[in-house]
């Protein structure tokens, strides 16, 4: 009886768990892929329709492809299974029929796929703190003609391939947590016009050194639907020379997501964003690009709320490139465009219809084409409403240090609006409001230094020579003086000089007695009086 009470047990744990609702199969690192693949697919197909198939346990030695239909069902994959070195097949698992693949565990191949998903109306997901990595040439992580979802903590990378390859005319790819990367290709792609990618958390990135988007929409048709949505906390960045995002169709970033090519050496194809149809950054989105671009668009460029748009180096901000004079441009709500070395906005041809400036725009220079650069730059200033404004800093004029409130080096459109020097959360940079108050903001700028009223230091104002014979010297350094007074010992005011903007002022008093006078300096932040001897 008891040899019998045995065998029975032992008959037990070798069957799958079943639940309620689920049923549970174990890897052994002992059985051959073959054995697994039977096994697993038996119970695949005798799930009920609503159990979750659960695949546990550890193989890492896989050396041929884990072929399995999914017959409607779904599996979740909590094993950890890992392929040989020596791999030769294309894929490390084949997924065919409709149903949903979720990794939960972990899946690892040097030479193939990781994951090849066939049918269109399935979907592939890595949640928890699934991991699936390829290093094999050209591999994928995720080869889909379905559709993917990545969330939690979830960690999927290729060295020489692309992470996220999908072909369907009409897949989605979802991303609302953790990290997306590639090394040298795309960390996400898809082919069909009408495909979406949806970015709402987590990380996308790649390292590519060649001109490799993060985020390829690549539909060949140039009015593509294929759209890119980057919202949330979305971010994606390329730290390579290619695009972070190119779309065929459109791209869209909003919430507090950020689009970023920071880093790259400058390679022609080097930009934040790039679309064939139209780009719109709204909510509190920024978007930023060192080299050549960083919205590169042909058709329509929107930047609203209080999205923010910057060019460093030598980057221009937006660039528009159509030549069939259907493009449009708008800038609107509390929304920024910041550019440092180059222009915010440029356009190749005559713009259809410029929607107009009703926020602000910023670049390095002093005048609206350096700001702005169109063909038609009369269309333009008819088309700004007096809501926006346009600013520029005289960089050229050499000077890097400012006084608070003071409106040196800047030039602003139109001359109703208000802008000045300020600092904001400890950063230096120029305050500005509209022409009718309704819009305020504050534009960081790295390369100055604004100091405030407690910042201010006279001593930084000199007098020379003293004493002097004749030609009184004032030299104000960076500071704007409102007033230069002189006095003798009784207190009468012998001259006054009322405003010096210049670095260097140049008295003569030869003709005064020889004795002791005193000079009054005034500013905006206070006065101070020195005294000087006339020989």
């Amino acid at each position: 009886m008891k040899k019998l009470l045995t065998a029975i047990l032992a008959l037990f744990l070798a069957l799958p768990t079943i639940c309620a609702g689920t049923v549970t199969y174990e890897i052994k690192q002992e059985l051959s892929v073959s054995q697994i693949q039977t096994e697993l697919q038996t119970i695949i197909n005798g799930a009920d329709g609503k159990d979750t198939v659960f695949v546990t346990g550890s193989k890492t030695n896989a050396d041929i492809t884990l072929n399995l239909d999914l017959d409607a069902k779904k599996v979740v994959w909590k094993a950890h299974y890992q392929s040989l070195s020596s791999f030769v097949a294309a894929n490390l698992i084949f997924l065919s029929g409709n149903g949903s693949f979720e990794v939960t565990g972990t899946l690892i191949t040097s030479n193939a796929n990781a994951i090849n998903l066939q049918s269109i109306e399935s979907v592939v997901i890595v949640s928890g703190n699934g991991k699936v990595q390829t290093f094999g040439d050209g591999a994928n992580a995720i080869l889909t003609n379905g559709n993917v979802e990545i969330k939690d903590n979830a960690y999927l990378s290729s060295t020489t391939g692309e992470t996220i390859a999908s072909n369907s005319d009409k897949a989605i790819v979802k991303v609302s947590g953790g990290s997306v990367t590639a090394t040298s290709e795309n960390a996400i792609i898809t082919k069909g016009k009408d495909a979406t990618t949806y970015i709402s958390g987590g990380y996308v990135g790649n390292d590519a050194v060649g001109d490799y988007p993060a985020i390829y929409a690549k539909d060949q048709n140039f009015n593509s639907n294929a759209l890119v949505s980057v919202n949330g906390t979305g971010k994606v960045e390329a730290k390579g020379d290619g695009y972070a995002i190119a779309s065929h169709g459109s791209v869209e970033v909003g919430g507090n997501a950020q689009v970023s090519n920071t880093t790259g050496i400058g390679n022609a194809k080097m930009a934040a964003i790039s679309a064939n149809y139209r780009v719109i950054i709204s909510g509190n989105a920024k978007v930023s690009a060192s080299h050549n671009y960083t919205i590169y668009c042909s058709v329509d460029v929107m930047i609203t709320d209080s999205a923010i748009v910057e060019a460093k180096n030598d980057a221009i901000a937006v660039y528009v490139y159509n030549n069939s004079n259907l493009s449009n441009v708008s800038v609107s709500g509390h929304a920024q465009i910041i550019a440092s070395n180059n222009l915010a906005i440029a356009h190749n041809d005559n713009p259809h219809n410029w929607t107009g400036v009703t926020s602000a725009v910023f670049a390095y220079g002093k005048a609206i084409s350096d700001v702005i650069s169109s063909p038609n730059i009369t269309l333009f200033n008819i088309a700004l409403e007096k809501i926006g404004v346009i600013l520029a800093w005289d960089k050229d004029a050499g000077n890097t240090n400012y006084e608070r409130f003071s409106t040196q080096d800047i030039f602003i459109y139109p001359e109703t609006a208000t802008a000045y020097w300020d600092v904001k959360a400890g950063k230096s940079g120029i305050s500005y409001i509209n022409a009718n108050n309704t819009n305020t903001g504050f534009i960081p700028i790295d390369l100055v230094n604004v100091l405030s009223v407690s910042d201010f230091k006279f001593s930084d104002v000199k007098i020379y020579p003293n004493p002097t014979t004749g030609q009184l010297t004032i030299d104000n350094g960076e500071w704007t003086i409102n007033s230069v007074e002189l006095y003798d010992v009784v207190g009468k005011k012998q001259f006054s000089i009322i405003h010096c903007p210049l670095s260097i002022e140049k008295i003569d008093i030869s003709h005064l007695q020889k004795g002791i006078y005193f000079v009054k300096i005034k500013t905006d932040l206070g006065e101070e009086v020195r005294k000087v001897v006339k020989l």
